[in-house]
């Protein structure tokens, strides 16, 4: 039953179904991000950035799946050479 509950996702104490997304690089210049951003999209990958202070982060996600992103991060490191840093998913990020 445990295996079956965590393939379907979980929720967190607000009920809220727990997801997941890979912080693949922050960068100062938003030109290098949207870059990024235009390449993992051709690739098909899901991606969003955020703007946090004078920084710009670049994800992929969100996934309700963990596995599923743990397999993309090594696939991601090795097609462009980006250390992923699975993070919780929040609506803030």
């Amino acid at each position: 039953a445990d295996a079956k509950k965590n393939e379907a996702g979980q929720l967190d104490q607000q009920g809220v179904p727990v997801a997941w997304t890979l912080q693949l690089a922050s960068f100062k210049d938003e030109a290098n991000a949207r870059a990024l951003r235009k390449q993992l999209l051709k690739a098909g990958h899901k991606v969003y950035s955020r703007k946090n202070g004078s920084l710009v982060k670049v994800y992929v996600g969100p996934e309700i799946k963990k596995q599923r992103l743990e397999a993309l991060k090594q696939g991601l490191k090795k097609d462009f050479g980006l250390d992923g840093l699975l993070v919780r998913f929040t609506t803030q990020q």
